[in-house]
């Protein structure tokens, strides 16, 4: 190396530490809108619907989990699910009622010998550390959620081995979701985002993977 000559390539190309920072910071808020704008244009211009009411979902939707190998492994002792909804949207507050409810009916439900518990998780605000909180290793996702929250569930999701599951198609069909549930020929369909499930840590059976439409 010649004398005098600066180690760092960045002060050897006359650029400054801070103001690459600032251009690194532009380009991933410049990466963060443009993805939040795709979901936006496949979700129609609003936050999602439910095709299917919550009591057909909810006993298809863990019903997939018994097909995941890894489900013990990564839930014991028992599965805690989040029902993630907006306090300021009306359709995600109904919706959370709607899931809740569901749950309730389904009394004390047992899976592979765990438990299931559930509880509502309310956003705007620090959603990540309520889960955290209340060891959330399950997320149900509303209609209605703000798409920066949206994206903050994928990297939740993905961080915990969280398993994202939700009534709306277009966040499965986007990958926030691993698996969701919506309308075919009049009758509930499972859907998996494979990708996601994957990221999540799902094991999944190919017995499930078959009666379900796959997005590899």
């Amino acid at each position: 190396m010649r004398a005098n000559q600066p180690s760092n390539p960045t002060l050897r190309a006359g650029k400054s530490p801070a103001r690459c920072r600032h251009r690194k910071g532009f380009w991933n808020r410049t990466i963060l809108a443009g993805s939040l704008l795709g979901i936006w244009v496949h979700l129609g211009g609003n936050n999602g619907v439910m095709d299917v009411p919550a009591s057909q979902q909810i006993p298809i939707l863990l019903k997939a989990f018994t097909y995941d190998r890894g489900l013990k492994e990564r839930l014991s002792p028992e599965m805690r699910i989040g029902v993630l909804y907006s306090s300021t949207d009306a359709s995600s507050l109904a919706a959370r009622d709607e899931v809740v409810s569901a749950f309730e009916r389904l009394g004390k439900a047992n899976f592979k010998g765990l438990p299931v518990t559930h509880s509502a998780i309310e956003t705007p605000g620090d959603w990540v550390g309520r889960a955290h909180d209340k060891g959330i290793n399950v997320l149900y996702i509303t209609p209605g959620v703000d798409l920066e929250v949206l994206e903050s569930v994928q990297e939740f999701s993905d961080q915990n081995k969280v398993v994202t599951m939700t009534g709306v198609l277009a966040y499965a069909e986007e990958g926030i979701a691993c698996w969701g549930i919506y309308e075919q020929l009049g009758k509930p369909k499972l859907i998996l985002n494979l990708k996601s499930c994957k990221s999540a840590g799902c094991k999944l059976d190919s017995r499930l993977l078959r009666r379900a439409r796959v997005l590899r």
